[in-house]
């Protein structure tokens, strides 16, 4: 989700979860002679990311009444 193996690395962004995941996979090596070997990896999403306010806390100013506001 989000994540691809290009070459030797894993790259890209995961996407968002509402909770940790953990995804297991498996790669394979081929070895000369026919020969392979398989390693089995775990990599965890971490989720959610907690929210980040940018507005100091503190009451809201008084606005213009007839103003629109969202």
């Amino acid at each position: 989700r989000g994540l691809r193996l290009n070459g030797t690395k894993i790259e890209g962004t995961p996407f968002q979860v509402a909770r940790d995941e953990i995804s297991t996979f498996v790669l394979r090596c081929t070895l000369p002679d026919n020969l392979f070997e398989d390693r089995t990896f775990k990599i965890t999403v971490a989720g959610p990311d907690s929210p980040i306010w940018l507005t100091p806390e503190d009451l809201l100013p008084i606005g213009n009444i007839k103003a629109a506001g969202i």
